[in-house]
């Protein structure tokens, strides 16, 4: 009877529950509708004020970016130039005398300036070679032919450069490298294998030209004047951190000429040949010319 009474009341209290729980009929959704809600942006997003504007901001500046960035790129570089062109004017290098002479500075840097106007007119085409051939449609294989020739020329004739300096006139020699390299440049306008490869066959010659003929006549030259010996050394160290110096802005003027040129990678051949031209010139005005000679150890 006791049981039977408690399983009553637990029914009871069950019904009583159940009389109080909420009706499924207006049951709470569990989210309010599209409507009614509140919408949640990020501060970011266009639709809010201050996205908005960052999102004008972006569109308007979206093509600015790469051009910032050539010029960070392009400043970080002319930096620096700046600091080795300081180190460079600033640098006093060791020599056994002291160089209390006037006709010799004024000897250094007359050679310094054509010495580096001509091989400005070398480090102008290297960036671009391949890229040129790149962009008249040859192939890697025709790519390296013209590559192969190139080197080959430059070792072919290498050891033949000094002889000839010695027998023609190292004066002559070097403007003969000017007019050589002038046409190669000149070859870089067609758009022919066969023109180009000559280039090539051009630009190998030249190649060995420039690191002889030059030095040749300046040693020369420094001792038909009588200078000391000594002094060698100052114009040597010269030659090697400008000619790196002079690697740095050529580098620079090749890329920005092949940008004024619409992106034409023939460009900086133009640049160079423009160098190749005003050195040859100040050559043939200012140099006088000197041959092999044991008598002032050539």
């Amino acid at each position: 009877a006791f049981s039977h009474d408690c399983r009553g009341h637990m029914n009871s209290s069950s019904h009583l529950l159940d009389d109080l729980e909420t009706p499924k009929s207006i049951a709470l959704p569990s989210a309010l509708p599209h409507s009614i809600r509140a919408p949640i942006y990020s501060p970011l997003d266009g639709r809010t004020p201050l996205g908005a504007i960052l999102h004008t901001l972006e569109g308007g500046l979206q093509p600015l970016v790469p051009f910032f960035y050539d010029m960070g790129i392009y400043g970080l570089y002319f930096l620096t130039f700046i600091i080795i062109f300081v180190m460079v004017l600033t640098f006093r290098p060791k020599t056994g005398k002291p160089i209390s002479s006037g006709k010799f500075k004024q000897f250094q840097s007359q050679f310094l300036l054509v010495f580096l106007t001509m091989f400005a007119g070398d480090w102008l085409q290297g960036p671009t070679v391949y890229a040129l051939y790149a962009y008249y449609g040859f192939s890697r294989a025709e790519n390296g032919i013209l590559f192969i020739v190139g080197f080959g020329s430059s070792m072919l004739f290498g050891p033949f450069a000094g002889t000839l300096a010695d027998r023609y006139g190292r004066r002559f020699i070097c403007i003969s490298y000017g007019v050589i390299y002038s046409l190669c440049c000149i070859t870089k306008h067609f758009n022919n294998f066969h023109i180009l490869l000559l280039g090539r066959l051009f630009g190998g010659i030249a190649t060995s030209i420039v690191w002889s003929g030059f030095e040749s006549w300046m040693v020369s030259e420094h001792r038909i004047r009588g200078f000391d010996d000594d002094w060698l050394q100052s114009t040597f160290s010269r030659m090697t951190i400008g000619n790196g110096v002079v690697a740095i802005p050529a580098g620079l003027v090749a890329q920005l000429a092949v940008w004024a040129y619409g992106g034409h990678p023939v460009a900086p051949f133009d640049v160079s040949l423009a160098f190749l031209v005003v050195g040859s010139f100040i050559i043939m005005l200012t140099w006088q010319e000197n041959y092999g000679d044991s008598t002032v150890g050539a």
